[in-house]
């Protein structure tokens, strides 16, 4: 395994076509993803740090070896087995970006149990929801969402027993019977020898969709996630230059997928992870403050960051990022304008990336030590994945510069097993050799992807096939928008025709001048047809938890101008 690994970022290749052509996949028979990112890295060097963190809510900071992770998670493991956890079983997980999250995901692994991350931004009715839905029996939650999980827990009638992380926060209000300090019951746990024999094929991990259509679904990823994620994480993540000082770091929150792959792109090379809680929403400066007080290397952005960053004052400010040269982003469009503004500001190289919670991993991205980046497409099939652009209607291949759907080769070890309990909806996402991913892109003759939209977003207007995404990138580039939606509304001549949902910087006020400079900028760089023909001047967009667009909200947004 550490040879296929090495190989792949040691080799002088010409171009990604030539790595993609001697790509093999190596998938062992038995692994188990907390061995390969924890134990392996405690035995052979285990001084070497696993996470540095800091918690405003709290007042903790501090650092953990992977000796220190080793015996934690040998800890958690055996508490877990002493009151009942046996592999296959769901262990659910609702804490912020904390070590304690770390901990709960490699403590379930060892155990052949299948973690369950759930959003710290969750209610409870989301959170009834996803515990009757996976009937965990036990759950590890964070203080500040110990009241939400116990009114979820007595809606579904849960039963378990909950670890609450952060207790001492609670003024004094004394735990439930079924409820435990959390490194109390860790501390006084006998660990366990060493993690169960899992195979490649044996469930790890339970992510849940974000639903933006429909109630979510979950997904249930295996431990061969850890091997699959290699590919995406050479290229794309470390730019084919794994050199041994990285430090990662993701505001994103640890229940988005976007983490558990940070995670494993940096555990898996024994790569520390800074883990930076402040209880409070996104705040750019702070951002900028990480990034600097850890001498950060290696960060994923989400395309909805970066553009809160750029429209902030985080530019009149002098930064030493002296350490920091790579830069990813992805889970939406990130539209051109921002990437060139990140790249400038930051002065690192940034990486687009695709992928989805199905995937859990970038199968398409860039890496620009072998190949060039063009802001706007997020970059060229990365190795050991077959991808192919098939029409929505007819499921035939489409050819160069024609919009398709992306579909992955069925036998690609980064898709899910199932959908948990639903066997219709597992079938129902394939097509003969290909799994549908609902989104769609076109290629361009170098190889590279563009993202247009998703297939249910997709508007038809007097026969033209129009992505939303690309009328999303060319409108972010005006000066007065600071966020945009765009969906397809029904037309008497037209049948469909574009509408924009525009959040405007703050320095712009809405008018109709404003809207048809808006329509002229886009026809100007887009085809005549795509332009919005309508335009809306909304004071939010609606976004789901882990910050993607809910596009079916946005016809019922109020106008700024009816205030």
């Amino acid at each position: 395994m550490d040879l296929f690994t090495s190989d792949v970022h040691s080799r002088e290749w010409e171009s990604l076509a030539q790595l993609r052509s001697a790509f093999e996949w190596d998938l062992p028979d038995s692994l188990n993803a907390a061995d390969r990112l924890c134990d392996r890295w405690a035995r052979t060097d285990g001084e070497r740090a696993a996470i540095y963190y800091e918690d405003e809510t709290t007042d903790r900071e501090g650092e953990l070896t992977f000796a220190e992770l080793a015996d934690a998670t040998d800890r958690l493991a055996g508490y877990l087995r002493a009151v009942g956890v046996e592999p296959g079983d769901f262990v659910a997980i609702n804490v912020a970006r904390k070590p304690e999250t770390l901990v709960g995901h490699l403590a379930a692994w060892k155990l052949g149990a299948v973690s369950a991350p759930l959003s710290v931004l969750f209610g409870p009715e989301a959170l009834a929801y996803r515990l009757g839905d996976c009937e965990p029996p036990v759950a590890i939650v964070d203080a500040a969402n110990v009241e939400n999980v116990r009114t979820a827990a007595d809606r579904t009638a849960t039963a378990g027993t909950r670890l609450v992380v952060g207790a001492e926060s609670l003024g004094g209000e004394s735990l439930g019977a079924d409820e435990r300090e959390f490194w109390s019951a860790v501390d006084a746990a006998e660990p366990i020898d060493s993690p169960v024999e899992t195979t490649s094929d044996d469930p790890m991990l339970l992510m849940y969709s974000s639903g933006t259509t429909g109630p979510p679904k979950g997904i249930v990823q295996c431990h061969r996630t850890v091997v699959a994620h290699l590919p995406g994480a050479i290229t794309n993540y470390y730019n084919l230059d794994v050199a041994g000082d990285e430090v990662w770091w993701t505001p994103a929150e640890w229940a988005w997928g976007a983490f558990l792959s940070v995670m494993i792109d940096a555990l898996f090379f024994g790569r520390p992870i800074v883990a930076s809680e402040s209880g409070a929403p996104f705040d750019p400066v702070r951002a900028c403050e990480v990034l600097e007080r850890f001498e950060t290397t290696h960060a994923f952005l989400p395309p909805s960051a970066l553009r809160l960053m750029r429209q902030s004052n985080v530019g009149d400010r002098e930064w030493a990022f002296d350490t920091f040269r790579l830069l990813t982003s992805g889970g939406e469009s990130l539209d051109g304008e921002t990437r060139l503004w990140a790249e400038s500001f930051f002065d690192v190289t940034v990486h687009e990336g695709y992928g989805s919670t199905e995937m859990f991993n970038h199968i398409i991205g860039d890496c620009t030590a072998l190949e060039p980046a063009t802001p706007g497409w997020m970059g060229y099939a990365l190795p050991g994945h077959r991808i192919q652009l098939l029409d929505p209607e007819t499921r035939a291949p489409v050819d160069v510069g024609e919009t398709g759907e992306i579909a992955l080769s069925r036998d690609d070890p980064t898709l899910f097993e199932e959908y948990l309990g639903r066997p219709e909806a597992t079938a129902a996402a394939y097509h003969g050799e290909w799994y549908l991913t609902g989104d769609l892109a076109r290629r361009n003759e170098a190889g590279q992807f563009q993202h247009v939209g998703r297939v249910d977003d997709l508007i038809i207007c007097s026969g033209y096939r129009i992505g939303p995404s690309e009328i999303e990138s060319a409108l972010t580039g005006h000066a007065a928008v600071a966020e945009v939606g765009v969906v397809g509304v029904p037309d008497d001549e037209r049948g469909e025709v574009p509408k924009a949902f525009v959040v405007l910087d703050p320095e712009h006020d809405p008018s109709d001048r404003l809207r048809t400079e808006l329509q002229d900028y886009v026809r100007d760089r887009l085809a005549s047809y795509e332009y919005p023909r309508e335009i809306a001047f909304v004071a939010a967009l609606p976004r789901t938890t882990t910050g993607k667009l809910k596009r079916g909200d946005l016809t019922n947004l109020p106008s700024v101008e009816d205030d």
